[in-house]
């Protein structure tokens, strides 16, 4: 042990200061100085303490310096450092107790410098240091490139504690140069340079009022680790590495730097003061209170934990560009500031907390108190997981949507400008209240769910009928420019007032209770369950009712003009007795029904039923004039319609269609105002599978008899009976225009009026009773006035007989065209005039067996797998092109035909051409030839995957014949056949117009990769859908006539020897929505 009463300096300049034993400097200033390393060989102890005070231990290792020592030396005298020696030098005190503590006066001040070199990492190793004091407590500064390692530093003073600087980087000489002198630094100081790499390990760091600041972790592997500190305020600098301060005593913490800074348990509450590094990370776990400034917090990831009721303050800015999180014990208190940056989670016990943010995710859990929180968001936010009772969230401005399910006691979303997108089941067990300015939707397994679900916005809750807003909820309101809301609820749900300025779309699962008025120009409710509407619906354009079950009377108010009625698998109403009573106010009527469809109109005025389509019997009743302006159609069963008075108008072109019976009633009898009129190309048709069904009754006025004189019209009617009869009771009705055929096949159609002329038919109208009809029945034609008139007037009248037993009787191709195609004026009565001349015994089809609905291909085989559906498709007629050598000039009928200029021989590209030659014609396509003979009447499809020819007409064996696929394949009358691809499976996949019926469809293997489809098809539906062939069918052209002619009269014997198997529709399955 060296014991010393007098300051000293410990030198030397070349090499390392060794310490073999204990140094004991009673209350003196000690320097100890190398060129080398500082070491103990033997030393435990440097004390410098005294009674009154301590004096000062300065370290310096790896300095050159002058005068030179020769070798280690002790003594008063003067040096001077000249730089850092070029093999560096460390300090390594282990297990040296530094012991500069001043007694009743102040303890003494500690450096330590170290410099690293060609030898030497310039690291520093201290044990425990002890600066405290009285009065003053000294202060420790270290500062060393190779890291720094200490036992424990206690810096306390009665007055002051001395402040705590340890800094992993280069010394550097401040106001040099440094000169020593017995002890004491005369000159100049110890700075801090550059951070390098290196540990910085403290056990314990106990600086009282005093500050600590700690630079070290420069690079990404580089640690600081403190296991205690105490001190007012601690300065953390990190470089990329990491600084964990396990258990600390601080008033306030400042930081820099990129990495990351754990302050795990901090007793007390504590200020978060400079904190700079947009970097950085930083934890802090206290158990008092933990605050910030309004110094603004800008960081990459901040987390902030509080226990034993500790709370959390902003008082200030704080950001985590990644993540922010709170986890208050107690409450969270902002007041200034926002909370900013991307994923925010919080956690609190005591609230209610509101803090303003700029987060892109809010995530919050549930606390063990009073949990309601409020965000006032101003932009984008993604809402994740929640486990707060009560979540409010306020948005500015941007859009909101959700990254996870969750559920709280209530919520409230409010976007002042935005929209809110939902992903997630999210919402509450109580209320739901979202308001979004832009509108809100849902997507996925998105739905807002809720005891009560309130839905407000200024555009569109939902996108369209097709893409709703999905809730679940037991009580909800929506309001907006349109609403498309489906609520999933299975049990009865309610839903209260609510409006839309466009549509207001609302469709639930369970039943659907009214509670409150609704409003909007279309309001459309749908339930799976059943109505209870007791209150006010308002729809300024229509109001739409629709339920999976039976659809009866609603005690609520319904104004609208049009009303449309809709049971999926149900009735809409009871049956004809105990119908859906419809107000007066009401104008016009539709809907569909799986079952029956009866309704009644309270108007005197006069009342619109538009498109019904039921799979039962239909009652349309109205207590005034009753108008039909659109097809009504019963699949199922029958169809009644009756008006009180005025007129009973069936407008033009539409068609009725039942299953079983037609009754079409006015019970008025005042004259010159009651009336029936069926409009220009209307039709009636009944198409029982039953004998004994299908009959058509048309009475106005008591139902009268035919008398002696039968009142049949005087002109303009054609009557076919085939096994059924077509009457005529009490006054001549009024055919109007020419072209109105009453068909009467299998069963009756009855006409009778009170009074002359009340029931007009205003031209081109077809009444068809049409159930099953024994093969073998006679057909008698009765055409009255029109071009085939006698001079006398009486009627003009053909018996046909089919002689032929092993074929079946007249078909219904005439009376089963497309309910929804355009009428063809003039074709019923010229069409059947011309069946007089043929001779239906001798009557021969030379090519093909049209009795069996197939062609003769030899070597194929022959299947039908096509899809049949018996509704007519949408968007019949077809814009093809007429070639023919017969110029059409000056036709109207022709002024919308396209024209192709006809030759020998005729490319077609694509598209749709009806050939009518007066000589023989090639058409030459890329698919294969088409040879149409003169006068020969066909139409060509060319599509990308098939070649489809239509032999509407021809006079001789292979007029029409197609060269394809290495094969000759002719067609006769009324055939069809399509070319295609063997990857084609169903002829309804690649059918080029489905608006044509077709029966005897069969498919043939042709080989090469080539299939053939090939039926019959309906020459009338042909007619009707094909636009060039309506015009010529309709031409007053006289070369039109003369093809119109034969077109005619070999339909006509296509009908009398063609299979009794009815036409059929071939389309591509589709799903149909109903938008009203």
């Amino acid at each position: 042990m060296i014991v010393c009463s007098n300051n000293g300096t410990i030198a030397n300049s070349t090499g390392d200061v060794l310490l073999p034993s204990d140094l004991v400097f009673v209350g003196q200033n000690l320097a100890i100085l190398a060129a080398g390393n500082i070491t103990t060989t033997g030393s435990t102890l440097i004390n410098l303490s005294g009674a009154s005070g301590s004096g000062s231990l300065t370290l310096m290792a790896g300095y050159d310096f002058t005068p030179a020592t020769g070798g280690q030396i002790q003594g008063p005298g003067l040096y001077t450092i000249t730089g850092v020696s070029a093999n560096g030098g460390s300090i390594d005190l282990t297990n040296v107790d530094i012991v500069l503590s001043g007694g009743t006066g102040s303890g003494g001040n500690l450096v330590a410098v170290a410099n690293a070199g060609a030898l030497n990492d310039g690291s520093v190793i201290l044990g425990t240091v002890d600066t405290t004091g009285t009065i003053n407590g000294g202060n420790v500064t270290v500062t060393a490139p190779g890291g720094i390692t200490i036992d424990s530093v206690t810096t306390t003073g009665g007055t002051n504690s001395g402040n705590v600087a340890l800094s992993v980087a280069n010394p550097t000489i401040v106001g040099g140069p440094v000169t020593v002198q017995n002890g004491l630094v005369l000159t100049g100081s110890f700075g801090v340079g550059t951070a390098t790499g290196g540990d910085l390990t403290v056990n314990s760091l106990v600086a009282g009022t005093g500050d600590v600041t700690l630079l070290g972790a420069f690079g990404a592997l580089d640690n600081i680790d403190v296991q205690s500190v105490n001190a007012n305020r601690l300065n953390v600098n990190v470089g990329d590495g990491a600084a964990t301060i396990s258990n600390s005593g601080l008033n306030e913490l400042n930081t820099n730097g990129s990495g990351t800074i754990s302050l795990l348990n901090q007793t007390g509450a504590i200020v978060l003061n400079n904190i700079v590094g947009a970097s950085q990370d930083l934890d802090i776990s206290a158990s008092g209170t933990i605050s910030t400034t309004a110094s603004a917090i800008n960081i990459d990831n901040l987390n902030l934990q509080t226990s034993s009721g500790g709370d959390i303050l902003l008082n200030g800015n704080v950001s985590g560009a990644t993540f922010i999180t709170f986890d208050a014990d107690g409450t969270i208190t902002q007041t200034n500031g926002v909370v900013g940056g991307g994923q925010f989670s919080i956690t609190f016990n005591n609230g209610p907390v509101t803090l303003n943010t700029s987060v892109s995710t809010l995530l919050s859990n549930a606390g063990s108190g009073s949990t309601d929180l409020t965000i006032n968001e101003t932009d984008d936010l993604i809402l994740d997981s929640q486990g707060v009772d009560v979540l409010t969230v306020n948005v500015a401005s941007g859009a909101v949507t959700t990254n996870s399910d969750f559920t709280v006691d209530d919520l409230t979303v409010n976007v002042a400008n935005g929209t809110f997108a939902v992903s997630n089941s999210i919402g509450a067990t109580g209320t739901t209240n979202v308001f979004a300015d832009d509108g809100v939707t849902s997507s996925g397994t998105g739905v807002i769910n809720g005891d009560v679900v309130i839905l407000d916005t200024n555009a569109a809750l939902g996108v369209d009928a097709s893409n709703k807003l999905q809730i679940n909820a037991n009580t909800f309101q929506v309001s907006g420019q349109n609403v498309f809301v489906n609520n999933n609820n299975v049990a009865a749900s309610t839903l209260n007032a609510s409006s839309a300025v466009g549509t207001l779309d609302v469709s639930t699962v369970g039943d659907l209770v009214s509670g409150g008025d609704y409003s909007a120009a279309v309001v459309a409710l749908s339930t799976g369950g059943a109505f209870d509407l007791t209150s006010t619906i308002n729809g300024t354009t229509s109001v739409s009712l629709t339920t999976d079950g039976d659809l009866t009377n609603i005690t609520g108010t319904l104004n609208t003009p049009t009303l449309l009625l809709n049971s999926v698998s149900g009735n809409v109403g009871t049956d004809a007795n105990n119908p859906f009573l419809v107000a007066a106010n009401v104008t016009s009527i539709g809907g569909t029904a799986g079952g029956g469809f009866f309704v009644t109109s309270a108007a005197t005025g006069g009342v619109n039923f538009v498109a019904i389509t039921a799979g039962d019997d239909i009652s349309l009743k109205a207590n005034g004039g009753l108008n039909l302006t659109q097809n009504i159609t019963s699949t199922g069963g029958a169809l009644a319609v009756q008006a009180t008075q005025d007129v009973l108008d069936i407008a033009d072109g539409i068609t009725l269609l039942a299953h079983d019976q037609i009754d079409i009633t006015q019970v008025g009898t005042v004259k010159k105002r009651d009336k029936i009129v069926f409009g220009a190309g209307s039709s009636v048709l009944t198409n029982a599978k039953t004998v004994g069904l299908g009959n058509i009754n048309i009475v106005l006025g008591a139902p009268q008899s035919p008398g002696n004189k039968i009142p049949t019209p005087k002109k303009n009617v054609t009557i076919v009976e085939n096994g059924g009869s077509v009457l005529f009771g009490g006054k001549k009705a009024q055919a109007a225009a020419p072209g109105n055929v009453f068909t009467a096949q299998g069963a009756d159609v009855y006409v009778s009026t009170f009074n002359p002329k009340s029931i007009v038919f205003e031209g081109n109208v077809t009444i068809t009773a049409d159930p099953p009809v024994a093969e073998g029945t006679p057909v008698l034609i009765r055409e009255f006035g029109g071009g085939g008139s006698s001079a006398s007037g009486d009627p003009q009248t053909t018996a046909l007989s089919n002689g032929l037993d092993s074929m079946s009787s007249l078909t219904t191709a005439l009376n089963l065209l497309p309910a929804n195609s355009t009428s063809l004026s003039g074709f019923g009565s010229s069409a059947l005039q011309n069946v007089q001349n043929i001779s239906m015994n001798n009557a021969t089809i030379t090519s093909g067996n049209l009795a069996s609905g197939s062609l003769n291909i030899a070597g194929v085989s022959q299947v039908d797998d096509s899809y049949m559906t018996t509704s007519a498709p949408q968007g019949t007629m077809v814009n093809a092109s007429i070639c023919s050598d017969i110029e059409f000039v000056g036709d109207v009928g022709f002024s919308g035909v396209e024209k192709m200029k006809h030759s020998a021989v005729v490319s077609v590209n694509s598209g749709s051409v009806l050939f009518a030659p007066t000589s023989d014609t090639t058409v030459v396509t890329p698919k294969g030839k088409v040879k149409v003979a003169a006068n020969a009447v066909a139409m060509v499809v060319v599509e990308d995957t098939h070649l489809s020819v239509y032999d509407v007409n021809d006079l001789h064996k292979n007029s029409v014949v197609i060269e394809a696929a290495g094969r000759s394949i002719p067609l006769s009358p009324g055939s069809h056949a399509v070319i295609t691809h063997a990857g084609v499976e169903q002829f309804c996949d690649i059918n080029p117009v489905e608006s044509i019926m077709h029966r005897g469809l069969s498919r043939h293997e042709l080989g090469n990769g080539h299939r053939a489809f090939t039926s019959e098809f309906s020459v009338p539906a042909a007619i009707q859908c094909i636009k060039p062939l309506s015009a010529v069918i309709l031409s007053n052209h006289s070369q039109a006539k003369k093809v119109k002619e034969r077109v005619l009269k070999t339909s006509a014997i296509i009908m009398q020897l063609s299979s009794n198997t009815p036409y059929e529709f071939h389309a591509k399955p589709k799903t149909v929505a109903l938008k009203w």
